[in-house]
């Protein structure tokens, strides 16, 4: 998870200019402390007066809102963050870090419909994704102007909370004689939470760009095209086309694309077509050392032989 956390955060930083992760909540994945556990008071001046409340009356849930805060994409940096405090906290109460705030979910006992037994520990994405919409949101309600941005920024929090929900999965184990399975306990569990963001990643590839519009005599977010049909609650939206990222700019934060690897043979966004912005890119073979072979040894120790292999490998000029 701290790995997972890191890695989150790298690249977050690559694409987060300095100024708005001050004044971002976000910025949580950066704090630190001795004992590796936040404090409101520490945190205040990152928050505004809604979210310092909530922190205040929730402090112990806090530290799992540090490692959920970091997202792989700025361009969905909403709706990843927002799936990533759901998922933290949630992960959180089912292994009892949170005392007495959360645990498991109780609405998962009995016999199911399907005719196993519920045991074990349901997570109880819930509480993670009321306790995420309480957090994240609190930010664009305490805006008093930009109600587009506001809206825009609920809905794509909201569709990364719904992603966590979608990919809940029923986990099982068998009891009795070997293979009759004759007793099946299950419990429902998170998904892997690069399932969850392959799904928001496809999501950002279609996502609609919109504009404000009004629906009786309510405001709501329209498609800018009519050509084109409404989003949906779990699409992501977005206002502006994004600026030029094919070369370096340090006022958008944009690293530019000049020696980034790309995929000569795809015609999506990792294609050197798109990838290098028509500069033209170099191929070269290289040998790397990668783990193979590997065998479990009981226990608890997987042992691999290293191999050596020549891969090719495109730069962008």
């Amino acid at each position: 998870m701290i790995l997972f956390v890191q890695v989150l955060l790298v690249i977050e930083l690559a694409f987060i200019s300095p100024v708005s992760l001050r004044s971002s909540w976000l910025s949580l994945a950066l704090m630190s402390s001795a004992n590796n556990y936040i404090t409101c008071d520490e945190i205040g001046n990152r928050l505004n007066h809604r979210q310092v409340e909530v922190c205040k009356k929730n402090n112990i849930v806090m530290n799992s809102v540090k490692y959920g805060a970091s997202t792989r994409e700025a361009a969905f940096v909403h709706a990843l963050s927002s799936a990533g405090v759901a998922f933290a906290v949630t992960r959180s109460c089912s292994d009892g870090r949170l005392g007495d705030k959360c645990g498991c979910d109780q609405k998962y006992n009995g016999k199911s419909n399907r005719g196993w037994e519920w045991a074990g520990c349901s997570e109880d994405i819930n509480f993670g994704v009321t306790f995420s919409k309480e957090f994240v949101d609190a930010r664009e309600h305490g805006r008093k102007a930009d109600p587009p941005i506001v809206k825009m920024n609920l809905h794509n929090n909201h569709a990364g909370r719904l992603a966590v929900k979608k990919h809940m999965r029923i986990q099982c184990k068998c009891h009795g004689m070997t293979g009759s399975c004759k007793v099946k306990t299950c419990w429902r569990s998170l998904p892997d939470f690069r399932r969850v963001g392959d799904h928001l990643k496809e999501k950002f590839d279609g996502a609609t760009m919109v504009q404000l519009g009004v629906i009786g005599s309510n405001p709501v977010l329209v498609p800018r095209n009519d050509r084109f049909k409404p989003h949906t609650i779990d699409d992501l939206v977005y206002l502006d086309n994004s600026p030029d990222f094919c070369d370096a700019d340090p006022n958008t934060g944009s690293l530019g694309t000049q020696g980034r690897f790309c995929n000569r043979t795809s015609e999506a966004m990792d294609g050197c077509n798109l990838m290098c912005c028509n500069r033209g890119y170099s191929t070269r073979r290289e040998i790397r050392v990668e783990q193979c072979f590997c065998k479990f040894h009981w226990c608890c120790l997987v042992r691999c032989q290293k191999c050596r292999r020549m891969v090719e490998v495109s730069v962008c000029k």
